[in-house]
């Protein structure tokens, strides 16, 4: 499984002054997108190997859509 890179994704949360909305500093964005995208990635492996699996991690619905970039390594289809 394979996933951009964070740094992929923080300019356009720049754009949007989502750390400054959340009193981050770029390194630290940067480093929160990271742990939920490994926690999705792990969400999504144990979806995968086991049948009926139910997430209960509580960010699981939000970050749904990071699913099918997970599963195919590249920007979620659009």
């Amino acid at each position: 499984i394979a996933i951009y890179p964070v740094d992929s994704v923080i300019q356009p949360l720049n754009n949007w002054g989502l750390a400054e909305k959340h009193g981050l500093t770029n390194e630290g964005l940067k480093r929160v997108i990271h742990s939920l995208r490994t926690s999705m990635t792990r969400e999504v492996e144990k979806k995968q190997e086991h049948t009926g699996y139910v997430s209960n991690w509580k960010f699981y619905e939000h970050m749904q859509f990071l699913g099918k970039e997970i599963i195919t390594g590249g920007p979620s289809a659009r």
